[in-house]
């Protein structure tokens, strides 16, 4: 999932926060989304989403009247859905997750908000992402249903079958380098935001030459930030992680028109593999870990 305004171009810097002692904050997995309690302007708690996918955070627009945040230009956002959706520009000025306290979090307030916390079926409020977890050291521990912020890099421990180190880039999105779908060089992203385990875009399909497999999908339905739309699900041969192979993993395959076209990127990785893992995304470095507990 993804706010990022199309017609908008969001210049507000979100200010350096205090690195985390790496204390464990719990968190609660529901059908393979980060939820988490946040008080933000000092206010809360309020029940978050931690979305790797949302460029910047977002607020529900009723949440930010509540805390009295000034909301600036509007527009048209960007993401999956086949709908019109708008949001404003805004400001929290302070968000504190355990011991991180984070100042000027720029963010987007929109009824999209309102409209992923009713498919889960859960009060979410807030969506932190990249302007919350860029230049900072986040670690994901699934298994242990926590999350920390280390204050130093992950260890330089050599990679194997069950410890992948990949590079990334933080653009709109998480951007991997190393993986590969039935044995074929992709651009992915890794997505905390999404659900499921991997999803291709319409180009992504055509040139994997999946065409017949998603086709033959069976048809569900998904939400995004710009509404509902329909989906195909199958199965892909592999996944490759770096040096972590994922045999058989389940797919979505996006169709044209349902707000995944001409993306920068191939496939989505989503929490439905991360689950498995404690996923250390190093902002600052650009490293990403993804480890099997012991």
């Amino acid at each position: 999932m993804r706010v990022l305004m199309a017609t908008l171009m969001a210049t507000i810097a979100a200010s350096a926060a205090a690195a985390g002692n790496g204390d464990a904050v719990p968190f609660e997995l529901d059908r393979n989304v980060i939820l988490v309690p946040v008080r933000v302007a000092g206010r809360g708690p309020y029940l978050a989403m931690i979305d790797t996918g949302t460029d910047p955070s977002a607020i529900d627009p009723a949440l930010a009247k509540e805390l009295g945040l000034k909301l600036g230009e509007s527009g048209e956002i960007d993401g999956a859905g086949t709908e019109s959706a708008q949001a404003s520009e805004t400001m929290l000025p302070d968000v504190a997750l355990g011991s991180v306290v984070a100042k000027n979090v720029e963010a987007l307030a929109g009824a999209s908000v309102t409209t992923i916390g009713n498919a889960l079926g859960k009060p979410v409020r807030i969506i932190l992402g990249k302007s919350f977890l860029d230049r900072r050291i986040v670690q994901v521990d699934f298994p242990g249903r926590v999350l920390r912020f280390p204050a130093n890099a992950p260890n330089a421990s050599p990679a194997s079958p069950d410890r992948a180190v990949l590079r990334f880039r933080y653009d709109d999105d998480v951007m991997l380098e190393g993986v590969r779908i039935d044995g074929k060089p992709v651009r992915a992203i890794l997505d905390t935001g999404s659900n499921g385990s991997v999803k291709l875009t319409p180009e992504a399909v055509r040139a994997l030459g999946l065409h017949a497999q998603a086709t033959a999908g069976k048809t569900s339905e998904s939400t995004g930030f710009r509404g509902s739309y329909a989906i195909r699900e199958g199965k892909l041969e592999s996944l490759d992680l770096g040096t972590i192979h994922v045999a058989g993993p389940a797919a979505v395959f996006w169709s044209p028109g349902t707000g995944h076209d001409g993306k920068p990127w191939d496939a989505n990785i989503g929490n439905a593999v991360l689950k498995d893992f404690v996923v250390t995304l190093d902002a600052v470095d650009g490293i990403l870990v993804l480890e099997k507990p012991r």
